[in-house]
């Protein structure tokens, strides 16, 4: 079973929370065409992610997990 993207959780989340995916790129201080890009590539750093949760009112939790 293929797992989800950060990039479909993030469109989930902010489906769930009535945000706009333009609604997010302002409060990281993108425009929303570079948001779109980085969703696409599907790469985003840790402080992304961080702010992200931040303005969709969700904590952002990574963590390792032994085996």
């Amino acid at each position: 079973m293929e797992s989800i993207t950060t990039a479909e959780k993030i469109r989930i989340l902010a489906k769930r929370k009535n945000k706009s995916l333009s609604y997010i790129a302002e409060k990281l201080g993108k425009t929303p065409a570079n948001f779109l890009n980085q969703l696409a590539r599907d790469d985003f750093r840790e402080s992304d992610l961080k702010s992200i949760a931040d303005a969709l009112g969700v904590v952002y939790v990574s963590d390792f997990v032994e085996k």
